[in-house]
């Protein structure tokens, strides 16, 4: 028994307890939580940011949904703070269906069933500009690092709401203009 309440010091990490799941992680202590750093109530200016981040209309439901699954783990970080991380991972894996779904919206061949390969067509067949082309290459690039973890990371906050404010302005992006496919004139 011993062993298992030292173990969680050697990881870094907040063990879960039926006594502590809901109190906020001792891992965000010393952080300022919203924009306000005088604001009294740190918890609820850190769930009002993460909430106004948001997607246009145009963005599908289906993709809508998992942003939304993405983004609740970050307000749910509070209680336990490697849900922050988690978070920030899965939207790397909501670009991936973001660009799937564009892809086939597109009537992209059914060949390319890679990401890269079918972000490459989009750019190749003007369905996506270069830059955008770029920002999403580097999710995908980042998605694979996490996808194959030898070690699990932890992002601070800067760095996750990086993620998800890029995110959101990618998907609102890619969704933002008129499909037309292949062969439509």
């Amino acid at each position: 028994m011993e062993q298992s309440q030292e173990k969680p010091k050697r990881l870094g990490i907040k063990r879960v307890s039926a006594d502590n799941w809901w109190q906020v992680d001792e891992a965000w202590r010393g952080t300022i939580m919203c924009s306000d750093p005088y604001r009294k109530d740190q918890l609820n200016g850190w769930v009002e940011g993460i909430c106004q981040v948001q997607l246009d209309a145009v963005v599908p439901d289906e993709i809508h949904k998992l942003f939304e699954v993405a983004r609740g783990a970050y307000v749910y970080s509070l209680p336990f703070y490697p849900l922050l991380t988690l978070g920030a991972e899965q939207l790397f894996r909501v670009m991936e269906a973001a660009v799937a779904l564009h892809y086939k919206n597109c009537a992209g061949p059914d060949h390319p069933r890679k990401f890269k390969g079918r972000i490459d067509w989009l750019l190749e067949h003007a369905k996506i500009t270069s830059d955008l082309h770029a920002r999403i290459d580097k999710a995908r690039e980042m998605r694979n690092m996490v996808s194959h973890p030898s070690q699990q990371s932890i992002y601070n906050p800067a760095m996750a709401l990086q993620i998800l404010d890029s995110t959101a302005e990618i998907l609102n992006q890619l969704f933002a203009q008129p499909v037309q496919k292949i062969g439509q004139d």
